[in-house]
């Protein structure tokens, strides 16, 4: 029997008032070779975004490689969210490991051996450069609109709002 690649189980995408697909459920194996085919605006393009995990689907459930698509510490105890970062932290400070860009809303997350950041607010960039530079009680607060501390400890940052 072979192995599971893709899972789509009424995958949807939307982009404003337009869905660029709709309940689409779709299985692929590796034993598998596909083509789709359709017009100009027929949603291939959307669809191997989704498969190729660039674009997370608004509606429904896209599986890769077995892995739910959608920020992988999401729904994670504390001891669970710790083995990621850790292994993430492993793969950060590889030299020889390929370049990476992690997403998050919690400076808990970011593993030792991440140089840089970007803080986004209402698509704009508040901030970028170096982490130390970017990871500042400021720019933290100005980005979430709450006033935190911010504190960096072993190798970690914290954050919590300020009294």
């Amino acid at each position: 029997m072979s192995d599971e690649v893709i899972r789509l189980r009424g995958v949807g995408i939307r982009r404003g008032g337009s869905m660029l697909l709709r309940e689409i459920t779709w299985a692929v194996y590796d034993d598998e070779r596909w083509v789709v085919i359709g017009p100009n605006g027929a949603g291939k393009t959307t669809l191997l975004q989704v498969a190729a995990t660039q674009l997370f689907p608004t509606e429904g459930i896209a599986e890769i490689l077995g892995q739910r698509l959608g920020e992988p510490a999401a729904g994670l105890d504390l001891g669970g969210r710790e083995d990621l970062v850790r292994r993430i932290a492993h793969l950060a400070t590889d030299k020889t490991a390929p370049t990476m860009v992690m997403v998050t809303h919690h400076v808990e997350e970011v593993p030792e051996g991440f140089t840089h950041a970007m803080l986004l607010r209402r698509g704009q960039v508040l901030a970028a450069g170096p982490l130390p530079d970017v990871f500042t009680e400021r720019n933290l607060s100005k980005c979430f609109g709450v006033p935190l501390v911010i504190e960096y400890r072993q190798s970690r940052w914290t954050a919590r709002a300020a009294t």
